[in-house]
């Protein structure tokens, strides 16, 4: 029985972090039928993203305390239930202010998310567990852009994209059915052992200390993945030449690396020598968007190359500055301190695409590329603030 709770355990968490990231990949994938359809520019079109992560910027803190305070039965309930709402009015959006109030709401859903899910597996896991068990959770953020991806395309080539949207309905609806299924409203999470310190040399410092510091690191980082993300198809597409089948294609196997990047991050940051960790991430994370960025001259190899290492690095961010920022909340508020957290990410997350988009248009990519190697090297001396 205690398997079969930490498999469901598990399954509900990988499902809200999915539900989560939807819209992004969502909007990535739809984006030629959306800007048609709506009649927007392509500088409206990079706002939509925007005020997604706005939206979970501004709610972030609230939504932590909000799991904190009620529970992790009614961080998922509202997770799921506005994220169902988010997709129905995005799907039947016939004016662009539409669109625009249900990606705010798919932001409050990917707001709820993250504490809702620190919170849970704070509560079931323990020491090397619990950062596997958080890896495998944020890998869930990468399971709808390998499902859309390979799916996405062929639904709306048959259906439509509105009915591709309605059809996504589906995934926030199971977890609610698992939510009510698996989660205890009642229950509360038992207080942990809490692991070794992440920084070998010294214990965890106070939160006050640490949280502003992983912020910036967290606003940086998600700035990065967001913005090489989302334009990844058009580089692929306008830049190196690729067809647009084979760019969907891409961005599911990006995804899939994403998700074995966060298993292996996870594993990575459960153990003493946190700062290597992070280290190495920012350093690998550079090499992959120099790979990208190469391939407008060595042609396909290295974007398949850079996609698959890119998602295996930048996109993993969460990860270590999650896992870290719940050992510094404590159980009791792991919820409100990786809200804190994650509202730097957010944030990140909306501004990060329309400055790249910005400096696409005054330069093109190779400058644009070359600002994500700049975002990255500012990161990598955060992290060595972190000591």
């Amino acid at each position: 029985m205690q398997r079969v709770r930490l498999f469901a355990t598990t399954l509900l968490t990988v499902t809200a972090m999915a539900v989560g990231m939807l819209p992004l990949f969502a909007l990535s994938l739809l984006g030629p039928s959306i800007r048609e359809d709506l009649d927007v520019s392509s500088a409206m079109f990079g706002a939509l993203s925007s005020v997604l992560f706005l939206a979970g910027a501004l709610v972030s803190r609230f939504a932590g305390r909000l799991v904190d305070l009620a529970g992790t039965t009614v961080g998922f309930t509202v997770l799921y239930g506005t994220a169902i709402t988010s997709w129905l009015l995005l799907a039947a959006a016939a004016h662009p202010a539409q669109a625009f109030a249900g990606l705010a709401l798919g932001g409050v859903a990917l707001a709820l998310s993250v504490p809702s899910v620190t919170r849970l597996l704070f509560g079931v896991f323990r020491d090397r567990a619990l950062g596997v068990a958080i890896g495998t959770a944020h890998a869930g953020t990468q399971v709808g852009g390998v499902v859309l991806g390979a799916l996405m395309p062929i639904m709306t080539a048959t259906f439509g994209w509105r009915s591709s949207l309605r059809m996504c309905v589906l995934v926030p609806a199971i977890g609610l059915i698992l939510t009510f299924a698996m989660v205890k409203p009642k229950a509360r999470p038992v207080a942990p052992r809490l692991p070794q310190p992440i920084w070998p040399e010294q214990a965890v410092a106070p939160r006050a200390h640490y949280l502003p510091r992983l912020g910036m690191f967290a606003l940086l980082t998600n700035g990065v993945a967001t913005a090489g993300t989302l334009y990844l198809i058009t580089f692929a597409h306008e830049a190196v030449g690729v067809t647009l089948v084979v760019t969907g294609l891409m961005m599911s196997v990006m995804a899939l690396s994403s998700i074995v990047g966060k298993v292996l991050w996870g594993a990575a940051a459960a153990s003493p020598g946190g700062k290597r960790t992070l280290n190495l991430l920012v350093v690998t994370s550079c090499a992959a968007v120099v790979i990208l960025a190469s391939a407008t001259m060595t042609g396909t190899v290295a974007l398949w190359l850079g996609a698959v290492l890119f998602g295996a690095t930048a996109t993993t961010w969460a990860v270590p500055a999650t896992r870290l920022a719940g050992i510094i909340g404590g159980p009791r508020n792991a919820g409100k301190s990786t809200g804190w957290v994650m509202v730097a990410g957010y944030l990140g997350g909306a501004v990060g695409p329309p400055l790249y988009g910005q400096v696409i248009d005054i330069g093109g990519f190779p400058s644009a590329w070359a600002s994500l190697l700049l975002m990255l090297a500012l990161a990598g001396l955060v992290v060595r603030r972190l000591t």
